[in-house]
């Protein structure tokens, strides 16, 4: 190995006599300029010696800046973009912008719940009875057997006949007796009557706008959607066979009860309700089958509208939940919110004309209220009569 020391100390000698001509070569340099013979405080230049004046700032660039931005800030000139175009005025003239994504929300009214009488949507109810009959078809008989306790819907028997013109009320009354007496022989006639407000007002104002009585069905034999699935319900596999007669068909409905899944039976009372009976409404565009076939998922829900402890917490987030089951193209999104905007959205890009607001979901509130009143009519069904009031619904005067 070759002894370097004297050349690195060589080198080392020549780098450090380079470093010091270099300072001496600047200090004169700034000596020259007179950088350091001036009692300012101002910027100066090290190549030229110039001095800057008072306007010279520099040096604080970054608190120049922080002044700009903030005389920026709630001054008109400024730049307005499309969004700024929709806007609504506050009684202390403050303008508020308006997100145009939110526009179609502007309804009082909840569309997809209420029409334009602001009536509640109604579906095909019959659809249930289908649905179920075809799923046990032996529960239907061509007759029935003799001896049979009939107990009758007083209500909806009256309108089975046509009454003379100008008959009195005696005559038909003794119309009515005398066909009661022919055509049953034990037979016990219900007439269901509401002596003040109740949920049920709905429907009468709504059948009386269609020149129909408000009566109200609540027996054996019937036309009535609810009588059947409270029945279907409640029919217990140990007792007596339990018939349900209408104009087109009998139905065992001991024999339907049995032969149904029993989770089936035990939710039907609340998805019945769910999916609009007559102190319910219908959600737009979902058919009561649909419904029913998605049982299994809405097992959940069902179960927190079925109990009686349940808090309105619980009931107003299981009944958007289920809400959102119900339209199966939303099933994935976790707020009605989203799905609404998302029908939103894919209704525009599809419709050649303009969106129908009945065809998008419940807003957020109104699927809070309408999860109360399906509550209310289920524990209703169920035997437990809560006040109205306390569960979205109003007495008008």
């Amino acid at each position: 190995m070759v002894n370097s020391g004297p050349i690195m100390s060589l080198v080392s000698g020549i780098t450090a006599f380079g470093e010091t001509c270099d300072r001496q070569i600047m200090l004169q340099v700034i000596l020259e300029r007179g950088v350091f013979s001036t009692s300012s405080r101002k910027l100066v230049g090290l190549s030229t010696g110039l001095v800057g004046d008072d306007n010279v700032n520099a040096d604080e660039a970054k608190a120049v800046g922080y002044k700009i931005l903030e005389s920026m800030v709630d001054q008109p000139r400024q730049v307005q973009t499309l969004a700024s175009a929709a806007y609504v005025k506050t009684s202390t003239g403050e303008r508020i912008e308006i997100d145009p994504k939110h526009l179609y929300q502007r309804l009082l009214i909840t569309a997809s719940l209420f029409d334009n009488q602001l009536f509640m949507h109604s579906g095909d109810k019959a659809e249930l009875i289908r649905h179920l009959v075809k799923l046990v078809p032996d529960c239907i008989i061509s007759s029935l057997p003799k001896g049979l306790q009939y107990v009758i819907d007083g209500g909806g028997l009256l309108h089975k006949f046509s009454w003379p013109k100008h008959s009195t009320y005696g005559k038909i009354y003794a119309m009515y007796t005398q066909h009661i007496t022919r055509g049953y022989d034990i037979a016990l006639v219900v007439f269901d009557g509401y002596h003040g407000p109740s949920t049920k007002d709905e429907a009468h104002r709504k059948r009386k706008g269609n020149n129909v009585g408000a009566s109200v069905s609540v027996s054996l034999e019937a036309e009535d959607i609810d009588v059947f699935q409270l029945l279907t319900h409640h029919a217990s596999p140990t007792d007596f066979n339990l018939y349900m007669i209408t104009t087109k068909q009998n139905v065992c409905i001991t024999t339907l009860s049995k032969r149904l899944d029993p989770l089936l039976t035990k939710n039907l009372l609340f998805l019945h309700a769910v999916n609009g009976c007559d102190t319910t409404s219908q959600s737009f565009g979902i058919g009561e089958v649909g419904v029913l076939k998605k049982y299994t998922a809405l097992e959940n829900s069902a179960s927190t509208f079925m109990s009686l402890t349940s808090s309105k917490s619980d009931i107003q987030k299981e009944g958007e939940r289920a809400l959102l089951i119900m339209c199966s193209r939303c099933a994935t999104v976790s707020s009605l919110s989203s799905a609404r905007f998302d029908r939103f959205e894919v209704k525009v890009a599809r419709s050649p004309g303009y969106v129908p607001p009945e065809k998008l979901l419940p807003t957020v509130d109104a699927g809070r209220f309408y999860s109360l009143r399906t509550y209310h009519q289920v524990q209703t069904w169920r035997g437990n009569n809560f006040p109205s009031e306390n569960w979205r619904w109003s007495a008008l005067p």
